[in-house]
C-alpha cells in the first residue's frame, strides 16, 4: 500500500511531500538503503522502480540551495559593513563617540535591510514575471 501511494506521488512529480517524502526519508537516512534500490510497485513482479533516486537528488539540491543563500547573506553583509564603516569615516565627525554611533546605526540598518531583501528575493516565486 505504501509503495503504491509512493508510485502515485512519482507520477504527479510530488517528490518532496506526501508519502514518498516520508518513505524515502526513512529508507535512505535511517534504514541506510541505497536510493537506487528498486521496489516492486504493484506486487506483480513486473514493475520495478527506483522510488527514492529522484527524491534524494532533489533533497540534496534543496539543501545546497538553502546553504548557499545563508553564505551569500553572510558575504554580502561583510562587504556592506566594510563599505558603511569607510563611508562614515570619510564623512568625518567632531568626536570619536559620535562617529561610532553613526557607524553602529548605519551598519545595523544596512545589514538588517539587506538580510530581509536577500531572503525575500531568494524565496520569491517569480515564475509569472516576464
Amino acid at each position: 500500500m505504501l509503495l503504491n501511494q509512493a508510485y502515485k506521488d512519482i507520477m504527479v512529480e510530488s517528490y518532496q511531500d506526501g508519502v514518498i517524502q516520508c518513505f524515502c526519508d526513512y529508507e535512505v537516512n535511517y534504514a541506510y538503503i541505497p536510493s537506487d534500490q528498486e521496489y516492486d510497485i504493484y506486487g506483480d513482479g513486473t514493475t520495478k522502480y527506483a522510488v527514492c533516486s529522484q527524491w534524494e537528488s532533489d533533497y540534496y539540491i534543496g539543501y545546497a540551495a538553502t546553504e548557499s543563500v545563508s553564505f551569500t547573506i553572510i558575504i554580502i553583509n561583510m562587504i556592506l559593513k566594510e563599505i558603511t564603516v569607510r563611508l562614515v569615516e570619510r564623512i568625518g565627525h567632531e568626536t570619536k563617540s559620535e562617529q561610532m554611533t553613526y557607524i553602529t546605526n548605519y551598519v545595523f540598518y544596512s545589514l538588517f535591510l539587506n538580510t530581509g531583501f536577500v531572503i525575500v528575493m531568494a524565496y520569491a516565486n517569480l515564475t509569472e514575471q516576464s
